[in-house]
């Protein structure tokens, strides 16, 4: 029998170490202990803290305060995150991460990696929220930014949430598996489930009841992928505490329904855009029951038993004529309760939607309305608006929400002074009659992640934030620390290109013109935005000098990378208006040497905006190509796909809708591709067509759709990963490009 050495009980030094042996030893068995309870809220830490995962401990209780609170403690070198939700708990792991850590993580650019030596918590910090619901997504962000996204991105973003505190997401993936199983049982042949069923690029306006099959016919490997993908969705959004938002059915039937049940009042609603809508089914048909079963049962048997659902029967000029509205919200709810008796409606409340008598027949805390402009049209009643509510939501809760970008265009813009002020006014009225959330409901993200932090902030602020104090704290994660010139620049941004007043602007961001079809009066890119610039152009010249002045310090850092390029991007696309008069005014003069000289200068601006862009991944077009193509195995799929991709960010629709129905350019992007590839040659053709007419000559009119489509038509090859150093190319074209 062997004898361990006495030397080893007696040893000082042996000794210490096994005393720590054995601690690590218990340490290590706790730490075990505790993601055995709580396994998918370790692993979301692994995923975006790894450093701390063991040394991190979750305290879950649960409570009946609705409300979601945490709290935060050093307790023996360990960080303890005690919280009464899940949501709670991710929320304040972001908390610690960036007011304690000082990093960030975010769409555009990450400030990592974390301190090697974890912060410890001097006083311990109780946070909670005044809120029940944290909401997130808009039908056309599906669409507009995430069409094509595989799992990968997906966990990236349901974390992303999770940090934020988000637990009401819209989840509408893998419809398109729902419907055909759905239609199948009801007989519809393949021909005609096809014909309904759009492109993924498309998805968001199908399900809002504006278009059928536009986009398509998708393959079965799309269907089929889609589903499985929004099966990993919903189950690990509930594993961290998320409710998804699936999508209710509220009549929308594909239009091959009117002559399949010649006796059912199915109606001919109409072109939305210069589509033909789908067939809407009167919920007061007997019909309805049966659609309705079906849809429930099969979304079900593929996605889970689910509390929460979306819909709107009556969405941007739906038609109500000869139906009760407010016996077609109770059927609509009553099938829904069906499938869950403690189920929810959500509806949008945008334009007249939804109808007070619609809500009338919706029991009392069984819907939600998504308040969805707060910031610029709110309804709930307590704010002065064009789209203000007397009676507000008639009793029903309601989420306070903001739509800070439309159509996913790349421009900065941000009503951050608005949002802090307005949000808190519905908070404390008297007249916020069940006001239970906030949250966002942009058409495209990827966009000026100063927003949405600020937004989500006030998810988790009982108060009126002092936005000067939270830019300072948000300059701090974004960057690791706080100067003089990046405190001040930030300042500059928040008070101008940030905080764009309520009555400013239209649609979202100042467009860029060099993304337009070129013409002689140029107020705008898309029919419905705007590109009148809302502050001096002075302030953000001044603001990214400040910024650039500490480029040796945050060469290498990732969000500063970011912040540099986009604002001086921004600043080109403020120049290019000033190039565009300049040409105008020359063409008027008969000046052909001036329109020369300044068409050349516009070209020359589109591939200077190229070559900085194409230092930063956010704007490449490849790579939303690239997914597309990847989503599919077949060549003439893949081709489909990109057809996708390509033509939602150009044209949008076919000719009609391009033009008459004014969708062209309503996505454009400011994106490597696009600008070299279709927008130049746009603009080629219209400054030689200028001097043609100059010189006596009658050029033909351009044809812009037929330009756009074979742009969307075609495979031209552009880079799927950035190129260059971001900053140098920054600096390089803010020096250039500065005076104006």
């Amino acid at each position: 029998m062997d004898i361990l050495p006495s030397s080893l009980f007696y040893n000082p030094s042996h000794m210490k170490q096994l005393i720590v042996s054995i601690l690590l030893l218990t340490h290590c068995i706790a730490c075990t202990q505790e993601k055995k309870s709580y396994p998918e809220l370790y692993a979301f830490i692994e995923r975006v803290a790894p450093q701390y995962s063991n040394n991190i401990i979750i305290n879950l209780h649960n409570d009946n305060t609705g409300k979601d609170h945490f709290e935060l403690n050093t307790v023996d070198d360990k960080l303890h995150i005690t919280g009464n939700s899940k949501g709670a708990i991710t929320r304040g792991i972001k908390h610690y991460l960036t007011q304690y850590c000082h990093k960030s993580i975010s769409w555009c650019g990450n400030n990592m990696p974390f301190p090697s030596v974890q912060p410890k918590i001097e006083i311990k910090e109780f946070v909670n929220s005044p809120f029940k619901y944290r909401y997130y997504l808009n039908y056309c962000s599906h669409s507009y930014s995430m069409a094509f996204w595989d799992w990968d991105r997906w966990e990236k973003e349901i974390d992303w949430m999770a940090l934020n505190g988000i637990n009401l997401p819209l989840a509408i993936t893998g419809q398109s598996k729902v419907w055909q199983n759905t239609l199948r049982r009801l007989n519809f042949s393949d021909k005609d489930i096809l014909s309904f069923i759009p492109g993924p690029a498309f998805e968001a306006w199908w399900l809002m009841g504006n278009l059928e099959g536009w986009g398509g016919k998708v393959p079965q490997e799309y269907i089929d992928n889609r589903a499985a993908l929004q099966k990993k969705i919903v189950n690990r959004m509930r594993a961290l505490g998320i409710s998804p938002v699936l999508q209710g059915f509220y009549g929308m039937v594909p239009h091959a329904s009117i002559k399949k049940f010649p006796k059912a009042d199915i109606r001919n609603v109409g072109t939305w855009c210069g589509y033909r809508r789908p067939a809407f089914l009167s919920p007061e048909d007997p019909l309805f029951i049966k659609f309705s079963k079906v849809f429930y049962e099969e979304q079900e048997k593929l996605y889970g038993k689910n509390k929460y659902f979306a819909g709107d029967p009556f969405h941007e000029g739906g038609q109500t004529k000869g139906i009760d509205v407010k016996n077609a919200g109770k059927q609509i709810y009553s099938m829904m309760s069906n499938q869950n008796k403690d189920a929810i409606w959500v509806l949008q409340a945008w334009q007249n939607n939804p109808r007070t008598q619609l809500l009338k027949g919706i029991p009392k805390k069984k819907a939600i309305v998504l308040d969805l402009w707060g910031e610029v049209r709110p309804q709930w009643g307590g704010t002065p608006s064009l789209w203000k509510r007397k009676e507000g939501f008639i009793g029903h809760d309601w989420i306070w929400c903001t739509v800070p970008n439309f159509g996913g265009n790349t421009g900065i813009y941000g009503k951050i002074e608005t949002i802090a002020k307005d949000a808190n006014v519905a908070l404390n009225s008297p007249k916020n009659q069940g006001l239970s959330g906030i949250g966002s409901a942009m058409e495209g993200i990827g966009t000026y992640p100063v927003v949405y932090d600020f937004i989500y902030d006030l998810g988790w602020t009982h108060h009126k934030i002092d936005i000067d104090q939270w830019i300072q704290s948000y300059v701090e994660s974004r960057y690791g620390s706080i100067s003089e010139q990046t405190h001040k620049a930030w300042d500059i941004l928040l008070h101008s290109i940030y905080s764009c007043p309520r009555d400013k602007g239209a649609e979202g961001c100042p467009e860029n013109i060099l993304c337009a079809r070129p013409r002689q009066k140029l107020d705008r890119v898309s029919s419905w935005g705007s590109s009148s610039i809302f502050y001096d152009p002075q302030k953000l010249i001044n603001a990214i000098d400040l910024l650039l002045k500490e480029s040796k310090h945050l060469h290498t850092l990732d969000t500063y990378q970011y912040d540099v390029v986009d604002h001086v991007r921004q600043l080109m696309a403020i120049k290019a208006q000033k190039l565009h008069q300049s040409l105008e005014h020359a063409f008027h003069e008969k000046d052909i040497a001036k329109v020369e000289r300044s068409g050349n200068e516009i070209l020359q601006l589109i591939l200077d905006e190229e070559k900085l862009l194409k230092t930063r991944k956010e704007f490449l077009s490849g790579i939303w190509i690239q997914q597309a193509r990847d989503m599919v195995e077949k060549p003439e799929d893949k081709d489909l796909m990109e057809w996708n991709a390509r033509v939602q960010i150009t044209s949008w629709g076919n000719r009609h809708a391009a033009n008459q129905g004014g969708l062209r350019d309503y996505a454009h992007k400011e994106w490597v591709g696009l600008l070299s590839q279709l927008y130049y040659p746009r603009w080629e053709k219209y400054i030689h067509r200028k001097i043609e007419v100059l010189k006596g000559k009658k050029p033909a009119e351009i044809d812009w759709f037929q330009l756009e489509d074979h742009w969307s038509r075609s495979h031209m090859k552009t880079i799927t990963s950035p190129k260059g150093d971001a900053v140098n190319i920054a600096i390089e074209m803010f020096n250039k490009h500065r005076t104006m």
